[in-house]
């Protein structure tokens, strides 16, 4: 089961980890080796409140966060699962396109024969 080549890029923050999510990172790295993960010493400077309060990290520069670290990998790994999925049922061709009718003014009516 592989995901799209470089299609998610995780990022954790040091400071993060050390408090609240080096579980989930651990997990995260043992259950999908392939993935880009990457550890900064801060995520952002607008994340410095976030970091100290909940687990969270970055993917694909968009913040993920939850309550504990649990909550914290079932999101990474439900998006994983979601992205790595074999669609069973391809997508029908489009239908052909319609041929246009020649268009009658209001004022024109429709000569029967």
């Amino acid at each position: 089961m592989s995901v799209v080549a470089s299609s998610v890029k995780w990022v954790f923050c040091k400071q993060n980890l050390e408090k609240h999510s080096q579980r989930v990172y651990d997990a995260l790295l043992s259950k999908y080796p392939e993935e880009k993960v990457d550890i900064k010493d801060c995520a952002g400077t607008d994340l410095c409140s976030l970091c100290m309060d909940v687990p969270f990290v970055l993917r694909n520069g968009s913040i993920v966060h939850a309550k504990d670290e649990r909550d914290l990998y079932f999101k990474i790994d439900s998006s994983m699962q979601f992205l790595s999925r074999e669609r069973l049922v391809p997508l029908p061709p489009a239908p052909p396109a319609a041929e246009k009718k020649p268009e009658t003014k209001a004022d024109e009516t429709p000569k029967l024969d």
